[in-house]
């Protein structure tokens, strides 16, 4: 991958990574002299997502600046994901940065599909089928159209069941956090989570003022003494300090990021004031009917852009460009709403806390971004296929030497040379424990990935599941009786 050594950017008037057409390039590279081909900059390399490593920017850059390093497995989101959650220390991952839409979550299930297809004909033979109709050959007649047909069906079938098990645990996931909020939680752990967030509101600060507020030593976490002190300031009664202490802080180290820490604020006091203000129990239709972002930039990116006087506020004027931002565009009276309900002091503008706020419940994640969770699983079972294979045909390649290459050699040589091939169990065992190894490696990149958008436990559940049976199913074909198997080589 490219990285940038940033101090030698500093200063730069003349980007000829950019531009190319630098002074120190050769001039008989036609190529590099055009510059970037993606028309990036060193300082806008932000990861991998649109870089085609052309080397032109390492060509033309006379301060160096561009690099050319070896990219750690999986940095994208966020290492070390593989690892167990419980092994994890949250505050200290980084935020997976994966860029991805819909399709390319598609082609990850489909390469899963691929290692059905091999197996079509002792699937056919399970469900009672004539698993000779998976060697049809390309022709205009029922035969092959069957072929055609159960094939395309195999290549989908994981990513359909992927696709159900989101469209049906996203309603859940939503279900699940309204009657967390509403029957677990104590009338007087709500009274402290509404006095603290809308007397920090009340402040009237801009974020930058908020985090100051609460983060007094600035290294980015937010400690029991730093909230104790931040919520004497505000007037906070002592007894209400004790519960949101144990609401908002790590039990273990009694401290928090930031960012994580006005995530749980935010979300806890909208939860609680959905129920306060209604005691209409939300319908699956009305939270299913979420909206999603069009866009990759975060809810801070999109609050500066609408912030068009630079104030540090979004006023009700300025809230009106939010459609731009979403897929489906929101009625005025439903951007009125949404502006309403997040201004609950009613000072007709909103901070970056509030905005952030009201985004969070009212913008959903779409699978496209836990889809990633299936890579881990796709590779393996697609090297659990190939290494049963190569186990136990890749020996006999030594004996057929002489005859692809037409080697003037008598039969009795040829008939001494070895063949090399493992037994039934040691390939069986080679693909269970890839198997194994992958299944584990989704669960946890899914759970990184869900951890990082802040979707629940009934939606990573349900992609877990999918992804275990995926697993067994696949393994369940491999460690089949050989004989009527690869329909595809």
């Amino acid at each position: 991958r490219f990285e940038r050594f940033q101090p030698n950017c500093i200063g730069c008037k003349n980007p000829t990574c950019f531009k190319g057409e630098s002074p120190i390039l050769d001039p008989d590279d036609k190529y590099a002299i055009k510059g970037c081909t993606m028309g990036l900059k060193n300082n806008q390399l932000t990861d991998m997502a649109d870089c085609v490593m052309c080397m032109s920017c390492v060509k033309n850059c006379d301060r160096e600046s561009p690099e050319f390093n070896l990219r750690p497995l999986g940095i994208d989101y966020g290492l070390p994901w593989f690892l167990p959650k419980f092994l994890q220390q949250n505050e200290e991952l980084p935020i997976s940065q994966v860029r991805t839409n819909f399709w390319l979550g598609g082609i990850v299930t489909i390469l899963q599909g691929s290692v059905l297809l091999h197996y079509g004909p002792t699937i056919l033979s399970n469900f009672g089928l004539d698993p000779t109709t998976m060697a049809a050959p390309p022709s205009f007649d029922s035969r092959f159209a069957a072929h055609a047909t159960i094939a395309a069906a195999l290549l989908g079938l994981p990513g359909t069941f992927s696709f159900l098990a989101d469209a049906i645990s996203v309603p859940l996931n939503s279900l699940e956090k309204v009657y967390e909020r509403k029957y677990t939680r104590r009338p007087a752990e709500n009274a402290c989570i509404i006095n603290f967030y809308e007397t920090l509101v009340k402040q009237d600060l801009d974020m930058e003022g908020i985090i100051k507020e609460l983060d007094a030593d600035g290294d980015g976490t937010i400690g029991e003494w730093e909230l104790k002190a931040a919520m004497d300031d505000l007037s906070i009664p002592s007894f209400q300090q004790s519960m949101i202490i144990d609401l908002l802080l790590d039990n273990n180290q009694h401290r928090v990021n930031v960012e994580t820490f006005m995530d749980n604020l935010q979300e806890l006091y909208f939860d609680i004031n959905e129920f306060k203000q209604s005691e209409v129990t939300p319908s699956l239709r009305s939270i299913a009917d979420e909206n999603e972002l069009q866009t990759t930039l975060t809810f801070r990116e999109i609050f500066d852009k609408l912030d068009k006087d630079d104030s540090g506020y979004v006023e009700k004027s300025e809230f009106q460009g939010l459609n731009k931002f979403l897929k489906s565009p929101l009625t005025e009276d439903d951007l009125a709403k949404m502006f309403s309900q997040a201004d609950s002091l009613g000072l007709g503008r909103l901070n970056a806390l509030e905005f952030a706020s009201v985004l969070r419940k009212t913008v959903k994640v779409g699978i496209q971004e836990i889809g990633y969770g299936y890579i881990p699983l796709a590779w393996g079972s697609l090297t659990a296929y190939w290494i049963g294979l190569g186990m136990s045909e890749l020996g006999l390649l030594i004996e057929r030497i002489p005859s692809t290459f037409y080697l003037p050699v008598s039969e009795s040589f040829r008939s001494s040379l070895p063949q090399i091939t493992a037994s039934t169990s040691v390939i069986h065992f080679s693909q269970t424990v890839v198997m194994c190894v992958s299944a584990l490696a989704s669960m946890s990149l899914t759970q990184k990935l869900c951890d990082d958008n802040r979707v629940g436990t009934t939606r990573y559940a349900t992609h877990a599941f999918v992804q275990i049976a995926g697993a067994f199913i696949t393994l369940q074909l491999m460690l089949s009786p050989t004989g009527v198997v690869s329909a595809y080589r």
